[in-house]
């Protein structure tokens, strides 16, 4: 409400261009009209203020009529005296000053025309757009276009043609809401054309804004195509002569106009990311090639998201296409700066191949050590004992090198949570609110779960948890848990209780002392301890945890 309101307070200055894109709508000056406006302004202060101690105090009250209701017959009258800035006025605030639809549409089928005719290139042009927003169901979407064309057509002014041509999209995509690609089509369309002729406008940049997810979208399908492509020719064998050319450069000319618009992911594109994809190239395709599956990261970084995938999709191919390169060992410097945060599996394998065929001595614990981090990013037990033998190799065999001290220490944090190490105990409430840690179940075999509402794999697994817990119940057996949703206790015993958990559980979180040394990277985390407090397995088949939970109670 107030930033519409300065908006039209603004009416009180000289007539000089705004100096923001876009903003260059003459600002109205008519004394008499602006006088009535901080009148209004001042009504509205008032009303929001109340609105707010309302608020505070919880009032179920009915409040005051909203002040446009009080003034609206006053700036009628100055309307048909033919100021723009009532005129505008009117439009704008009809939502809040008449109740009936058919009432409002009459005065604004009866004002809009009047503004249009003398005052298309003011700043109350752009109030009366806001205005026919608001009251588009009802005007009706012919009506509504009619405007914003008429406006559109009238205006000498780029901001308020602008403005007005994305009333146009606004309404054809029914508010951005319509389901029927027609009717997207068309609005992209229009979209398009405030962009290559309004680009320095306002209405410029929010059409930019608009167009850049599609075409985002477009270059991802097109890389993902190319990447599929390349990955199939190589399965059959075929020479890398015969990959197809790389899209991207067909894309430049389609960001560029998004980018002139001040877009910044299309300028980023167009100045920083295509050039220096082209320099790339200069230096052979191999090349080129894996900087993308590098560079990539530094524009769609998206976790475990498509562009990742996409990403080591590439970069596994041209390890297995190129394993002797001079770039490799580059490619695996950089590789493992981001290792931990992209999806390992496409690239586990040709990883193995680069160990296998690589005969730089340089590369050769790079390689290790990236594929430690791989087998370590399951978080089970198999895969950690994968990577404490990768470590265990980089530390033993280059004793003098740069991975050395990463890799020790890599090895000493997963050896310290595996099969025959004390578990680590520390306390965490529970929903009782009393203290939880493993040390109180010295003498049981504890089977300890670390899990999330947030994961179906941890609510999949409670029927086979809980069987286990009542086959076992009259045996030094305890299945207890911890969960990471930072819930309270009342919350949280009503979605277990639903989700048919029954056993004690502690409530923390992700950063929670109890979770210390446990080495979690995935849900659930499921943990074996005897009854010494000695970890016996962790995340092993789920039959063979039960095997040998079975066997440790009958031992004890």
């Amino acid at each position: 409400m107030w930033l519409l309101l300065f908006a039209w307070l603004g009416a009180a200055v000289p007539p000089v261009p705004r100096q923001d894109p876009g903003a260059t709508a003459v600002r109205t000056l008519e004394p008499e009209f602006n006088a009535l406006l901080l009148k209004y302004g001042a009504a509205v202060r008032e009303y929001d203020d109340l609105r707010v101690r309302r608020a505070r105090e919880q009032s179920t009250d009915k409040g005051p009529p909203h002040p446009a209701r009080q003034f609206f017959a006053e700036f009628m009258a100055l309307a048909g005296k033919d100021s723009g800035g009532a005129q505008g006025w009117v439009i704008e605030n009809l939502a809040d000053a008449l109740d009936d639809p058919a009432e409002r549409a009459r005065v604004a089928k009866e004002t809009f025309p009047k503004l249009v005719a003398k005052h298309a290139d003011e700043d109350s042009a752009l109030h009366a757009i806001d205005g026919i927003k608001r009251i588009a169901a009802d005007l009706g979407e012919a009506t509504v276009m009619d405007m914003a064309r008429a406006l559109e057509q009238q205006s000498h002014t780029p901001g308020v043609k602008g403005a007005a041509m994305l009333l146009e999209a606004w309404s054809r995509s029914q508010g951005g809401a319509a389901t029927d690609p027609e009717r997207w089509k068309d609005t992209m369309e229009i979209y398009r054309s405030v962009l290559y002729t309004l680009p320095n406008t306002r209405a410029g940049k929010e059409a930019a804004g608009y167009l850049i997810g599609p075409l985002e979208t477009r270059f991802y399908e097109a890389e993902r195509k190319w990447v599929d492509a390349v990955i199939a020719l190589q399965a059959a064998g075929k020479p890398a002569e015969e990959w197809p050319r790389q899209p991207i450069h067909d894309f430049a000319p389609e960001y560029q106009p998004i980018a002139l618009a001040a877009h910044h992911t299309a300028a980023q594109w167009v100045n920083k990311f295509h050039p220096a994809y082209v320099q790339a190239e200069a230096q052979g395709l191999p090349f080129a090639y894996q900087w993308l599956a590098i560079t990539l990261g530094e524009y769609y970084a998206d976790g475990n998201g498509p562009w990742n995938v996409l990403r080591m999709d590439l970069l596994a191919a041209l390890y297995r296409q190129y394993p002797n390169d001079r770039w490799v060992l580059s490619s695996l410097r950089k590789l493992l700066t981001f290792i931990e945060a992209v999806p390992v599996e496409p690239i586990a394998p040709a990883l193995q191949t680069l160990l296998d065929k690589n005969t730089d001595p340089r590369a050769r614990p790079l390689v290790m050590f990236a594929l430690a981090q791989c087998a370590k990013s399951h978080g089970d037990q198999r895969g950690y004992e994968q990577a404490i033998a990768l470590f265990t190799r980089i530390r033993d065999e280059f004793p003098q090198g740069e991975l050395r001290e990463a890799a020790e220490s890599g090895r000493a944090d997963l050896a310290r949570c595996m099969p025959g190490q004390p578990a680590p105990s520390k306390p965490a409430p529970d929903t009782d609110g009393r203290s939880f840690s493993v040390a109180d179940y010295k003498g049981r075999v504890v089977m300890l779960e670390f899990w999330t509402f947030d994961v179906p794999a941890c609510l999949e697994a409670v029927p086979s948890r809980a069987a286990l817990a009542d086959e076992l119940a009259k045996k030094p057996f305890s299945l207890v848990g911890v969960n990471l949703d930072r819930l309270k206790p009342q919350p949280f015993l009503a979605r277990a209780g639903a989700a048919g958990i029954r056993w004690r559980t502690a409530l923390a979180q992700f950063q929670h002392p109890v979770t210390e040394g446990w080495e979690l990277r995935r849900y659930p985390t499921t943990i074996l301890i005897d009854k010494k407090g000695i970890i016996r397995a962790r995340d092993l088949p789920w039959n063979e945890m039960v095997a040998l939970a079975k066997q440790l109670v009958d031992e004890s």
